[in-house]
Formats: structure tokens, C-alpha cells, sequence
């Protein structure tokens, strides 16, 4: 149980880390990581992800499949691309995750919901960070500074309403919502 834990712990870093190098200068950098991971990791972990081969999962994968071809016939190929690899590195992610969760069921909800909390408290921290002291921020700028410049000089707050990193409050809002019902439904469910 403490491996799982831990393990989850990780896998939310990663992920983070993961989507805040998904911005505009490095989408197609994270995108080429992205499907290799999800490949190495589905190769790794192919029986459990055979087995995990569903409804949803095929459906997901005909909608990425769609929104792929569909950059083929966009009137801005460049704009549709860099849109498209933001879908498919999420494609790739929820592919990881669940060649990466555990067998046991209930084991596996648990899993992927605090790989996904701990992922959205970090973004949400950093974002809080920048309308406050910034040094949290700061220090993510610095770590990464090296492989994007996309973040240093944000304005997280436009109109009085809360940016974030992801420079859109809707976005934010939305993010954070999701960390903050996983969290409850993790508290819910511990003993």
C-alpha cells in the first residue's frame, strides 16, 4: 500500500511537470515524450492495458484519431497542429495512467485520483503564488527557465480574475475544481 502511495505521488509530479512543458515553444517536444513513454509503458505494461481495452478508452481513441485528421484540412495547419498534440498528450497521459494503475480495483480509483490531485495542487499552488510572494513561482521559473520562457512575466491576475498558469481563468477554475473534488472524494474514501 505505502508503494502505491508513494508511486502516486510521483506520477503526479511527473504529470504536472509534464503539462506545464505543454506550452506553445515546447508542445511538440512534450507531444514526441509523451507518445514515447505511452508506448514504452504500454509495451512494458501490455497485459494489463489489453486488458483495460473498453468502451471509453475506444472511443477516446476514435476521437483523437478524428481531431488528428482533422489538422489535415484546417485552414491554419500550423494553429491546428499545436492544438491537436495538447489533446494528444492528454490522450497519452490517461493511456499511461491506466497501463501504469494498479490491478486492484479499488486500488486503481484511488491511485489515479491522487496522481490527479496531487498534479492539479501543484498547479494551482504556483498559480496562487504568482498574486501573492511569487516564490514558489519563482523557483519553478528557474528550474525550467532553461527549457521554456513561456511563463516568466505572467500576469496572473487580468480583470480581477485569477489567470493561473494556464494564462485563462476559465481554465484555472476548472483545473482547480477538479483538484478540489478529487481531494474530497480521496478524503471520503481513506479510513
Amino acid at each position: 500500500m505505502e508503494f502505491e502511495f508513494l508511486s502516486s505521488i510521483i506520477t503526479g509530479v511527473l504529470l504536472f511537470i509534464i503539462l506545464y512543458l505543454s506550452s506553445a515553444s515546447t508542445v511538440k517536444g512534450s507531444a514526441i515524450f509523451c507518445i514515447v513513454l505511452m508506448l514504452v509503458i504500454g509495451a512494458m505494461r501490455y497485459k494489463t492495458l489489453r486488458d483495460r481495452i473498453w468502451i471509453p478508452l475506444i472511443s477516446l481513441s476514435l476521437y483523437v484519431l478524428i481531431d488528428g485528421i482533422s489538422t489535415f484540412y484546417a485552414v491554419s495547419g500550423k494553429f491546428a497542429l499545436s492544438e491537436f498534440l495538447k489533446v494528444l498528450i492528454a490522450f497519452c497521459g490517461a493511456v499511461t495512467l491506466l497501463a501504469l494503475s494498479p490491478k486492484n480495483e479499488k486500488v486503481k480509483g484511488q491511485w489515479m485520483a491522487t496522481v490527479l490531485a496531487v498534479c492539479v495542487t501543484m498547479g494551482s499552488l504556483i498559480s496562487l503564488d504568482i498574486v501573492s510572494d511569487g516564490v514558489i513561482n519563482r523557483a519553478v521559473i528557474s528550474l525550467f527557465e532553461h527549457v521554456t520562457s513561456d511563463y516568466t512575466g505572467l500576469d496572473s491576475l487580468k480583470d480581477n480574475r485569477l489567470q493561473g498558469i494556464f494564462n485563462n481563468a476559465n481554465i484555472q477554475g476548472g483545473f482547480s475544481a477538479l483538484g478540489v473534488l478529487l481531494s474530497l472524494g480521496l478524503a471520503n474514501a481513506s479510513r
